[in-house]
């Protein structure tokens, strides 16, 4: 009777401490996310307005739908000159509901990355216990590179939300044995909003055995879409896809350095290969849920590291693909050393090899800090003075006027004129150009999707400016040799122009003290 007694009230008073510390961990994970909550909206708040110039491409579109115009960027020219179908229908959204574009777009990026935080934290597996957790959290919330992306106005935080929220339904509805309809949802979804989120398709369905439901629920949107994308603007593939992608060694070459600085600048990121070793540890426990998870979003990182050296890496700075995938390599890295935590952990060792687990996390963390000189695409100032440029064209130019220029984000969505996209992003012309092999080997970094041109089509559209771009400058230019280059297309417009003399220079005044230099057409020069 004694004995039965004391059993019962052991028992009881495990409960009660197992009660307690599940509370405790309920309370720190809750802290925690509040914490980052707050932190992302201090930094929006902070830093609101930096849009990448490729943003306002967006924003025109958005415009021009809500306007009655169709999606489109010059009217009349029905070209697919953006990467994200979803992103540009929430933008539109938001424009036709009388939300002012930029501020929708700030809202929205900053939505996103509190749910990608969340979904981070309160991931469906996570046999880490709350203080890997929680630190998985800061490391994702400290790093500027990654925060730089929720004010960029891009789509990057709707892909980096839409991929962790299809793989964290995914595993609740295994776990429940409930069809994949909700997680076949989001990873169409995902597709959507980056192209490269098709890879997400094959590692969710090898990883369940209902594969009709998810094929099913996964279908409808994407067909939907490439049937509009064939009918309205007779294509198969995007017009950025045409105008960027190139395979070829020298772009497999860029695209291996760009990994190769991202592992170098975020340290980090390499314990995220740490669970493979456990694979070829014969006598490495695994858990068995944690397994199968483990496999597959390492072969999904690889998989996206592969498109990644494919295609060249990208032009943007501060490591634009590798943000989606951050949250996977943080999951990775925690499960790696809770792994290294259960294969030499003893009654004795516990304690120690558990905090120098977290040690080692933490001291990743703090090598991947930096302080970067965040900026947006080309520079805040560059991005304003872009703007200022639109406008003043606009006022002094009638509004069938052509203009020319390699960069068509603000510049466009200010001037509101007909732009020739010297890139070819919006002009299926230049996208669809056979790339100079001579000079494929002499483009750098900068160069990588902005390959494609042709002097000769643009000559013959008769644009009335060339606005290369970095003509934003404190000093007055009077010779075509005094013009800035950037682009390989930029080095042969001013070669091809030097000869023909059509050209000329002009200093168009963005602000009391700087002024755009820009390319006239001759008989043009006199209204500036």
């Amino acid at each position: 009777m004694c004995s039965e007694f004391l059993q019962r009230a052991f028992r009881e008073q495990v409960a009660v401490k197992k009660k307690w510390m599940q509370q405790r961990e309920n309370i720190a994970l809750l802290a925690t996310g509040l914490c980052a909550t707050v932190w992302i909206v201090l930094y929006t708040w902070q830093h609101q307005f930096t849009f990448a110039d490729d943003a306002f491409i967006f924003f025109r579109y958005a415009d021009n739908i809500a306007l009655g115009t169709g999606p489109v960027f010059n009217q009349g020219e029905r070209v697919e000159g953006f990467t994200s179908p979803l992103w540009l229908g929430l933008l539109t959204v938001a424009r036709i509901l009388n939300v002012n574009v930029l501020h929708s777009a700030t809202i929205m990026g900053m939505l996103l990355a509190i749910g990608a935080v969340l979904l981070l934290l309160f991931f469906p597996i996570s046999k880490t216990g709350p203080i890997l957790r929680c630190l998985g959290v800061v490391a994702l919330c400290t790093q500027d590179w990654f925060l730089f992306w929720i004010t960029s106005g891009m789509e990057t935080m709707l892909f980096t939300f839409l991929l962790l929220a299809a793989v964290s339904t995914f595993l609740k509805e295994k776990h429940r044995h409930t069809p994949h309809i909700p997680s076949g949802i989001l990873s169409s979804l995902a597709f959507l909003s980056r192209p490269e989120g098709l890879l997400l398709f094959p590692m969710l369905l090898l990883s369940t055995g209902r594969k009709k439901g998810f094929i099913l629920s996964w279908l409808p949107l994407p067909i939907g879409y490439f049937i509009f994308r064939l009918l309205y603007y007779d294509a198969l593939i995007p017009n950025t896809a045409t105008a960027k992608i190139v395979f070829d060694a020298n772009h497999l070459a860029m695209g291996s350095q760009y990994i190769l600085d991202f592992f170098n600048h975020v340290p980090l990121a390499l314990l995220a290969f740490f669970p493979a070793v456990f694979f070829l540890w014969p006598q490495c426990q695994i858990f068995d849920e944690l397994r199968p998870v483990i496999q597959r979003v390492l072969i999904s990182v690889i998989l996206f590291l592969g498109y990644f050296i494919a295609i060249g890496g990208d032009f943007f700075e501060y490591h634009r693909f590798f943000v989606p995938l951050f949250p996977w390599i943080i999951l990775l890295s925690t499960w790696g050393l809770q792994l290294l935590f259960l294969q030499i952990s003893s009654s004795r060792r516990n304690a120690i090899v558990k905090w120098v687990a977290i040690c080692l996390f933490t001291v990743a963390t703090a090598l991947s800090i930096r302080d970067l000189p965040l900026h947006s695409q080309h520079g805040v100032s560059w991005i304003i003075a872009s703007g200022k440029l639109g406008v003043a064209l606009q006022d002094q130019y009638p509004a069938d006027t052509l203009i020319a220029a390699p960069h068509i984000g603000a510049l466009g969505y200010y001037s509101r004129l007909p732009l020739l996209d010297m890139l070819g992003l919006t002009n299926t012309h230049i996208a669809r150009k056979s790339i100079d092999q001579v000079m494929l080997q002499h483009y750098r970094k900068h160069d990588v999707g902005h390959e494609r041109y042709d002097i000769d089509y643009a000559l013959r559209q008769k644009p009335q400016i060339f606005i290369p771009i970095h003509g934003f400058s404190s000093r007055l230019a009077t010779d075509i040799s005094e013009v800035p280059t950037n682009f390989a297309m930029e080095y042969a417009l001013i070669d091809r122009l030097k000869k023909q003399q059509k050209y000329q220079v002009g200093n168009i005044p963005v602000d009391p003290y700087f002024s755009w230099i820009v390319l006239i057409r001759a008989p043009e020069r006199n209204s500036i």
